[in-house]
């Protein structure tokens, strides 16, 4: 299905390949300056030079395109997988509240929200003072559906501390309410975040409560911001947020 390097050079017209080694050339050097410009580790020089291709297409993605799913399978989910060996060896051997609470942020981290859950409650066990176990045990239970339950937890630490976990705390407790159908309340929340942040999603979400609250009029500006503000992000900023462009479109959609 693939053909060779050596067949390729040869269905290829004779003017383009020297051609096509000489911008191949040309990017290998100016990589690898950059490699010496940012002080990068010294083996990458080497696999530069030794393995051009390989290593050019293995460094683009990790530093000049860092959090794509590329970049992701290449290089993370490997390192990713041997971390959370070594927290589960921790958890069944220490077992402590530590080591559960670790180990749920490993999981939750990586989206596996019913794990994580499983290990919060039993860090939260051994130790009911924890307030990132309580917390992230709040979040997990909202990403799974179980608002009723999560809330409890939520609002008792936001009562110690509203600010808690950099307000991510705030921003999960105006999904929470919005999931237990208190409009209101969780417009109130999601205003007070996104009034010293300005992350595209919970903006979006904002007018997906106004637009539920029939205030046309603000879900239409905050849509029409993002809209605006995404388009004259950096390119690296639309690759990874321009979801949050078409999704804020649906909602103009649907309120003309």
């Amino acid at each position: 299905m693939f053909l060779p390097f050596y067949q390729l050079y040869e269905i290829l017209p004779a003017w383009l390949v020297p051609v096509l080694g000489f911008v191949f050339l040309v990017v290998q050097v100016l990589l690898m300056i950059d490699c010496v410009r940012n002080q990068r580790d010294t083996y990458w020089l080497w696999l530069l030079w030794i393995l051009p291709l390989i290593a050019a297409i293995a460094y683009l993605f990790y530093f000049k395109w860092p959090g794509s799913r590329m970049e992701y399978w290449l290089f993370r989910r490997g390192s990713e997988k041997r971390q959370l060996e070594q927290l589960e060896v921790a958890a069944a051997h220490v077992g402590n509240a530590a080591n559960f609470e670790e180990l749920g942020d490993a999981l939750w981290r990586q989206k596996r929200f019913a794990d994580a859950e499983r290990n919060y409650r039993k860090a939260v066990a051994k130790d009911p003072k924890l307030r990132d176990a309580r917390a992230r045990l709040g979040y997990c239970l909202v990403a799974l559906g179980k608002p009723a339950e999560a809330w409890p937890l939520i609002e008792s630490v936001m009562s110690e501390h509203r600010g808690h976990d950099h307000e991510h705390l705030l921003r999960e407790a105006a999904r929470c309410r919005r999931a237990l159908g208190d409009l209101p309340g969780a417009r109130k929340l999601y205003e007070e975040y996104v009034a010293r942040h300005s992350y595209f999603e919970p903006q979006v979400e904002l007018a997906e409560v106004c637009a539920e609250m029939a205030d046309q009029q603000e879900a239409r500006r905050i849509c029409e911001e993002v809209i605006s503000d995404l388009k004259l992000s950096p390119a690296y900023v639309r690759r990874r947020q321009g979801q949050f462009a078409g999704r804020a479109r649906r909602v103009l959609r649907r309120l003309s």
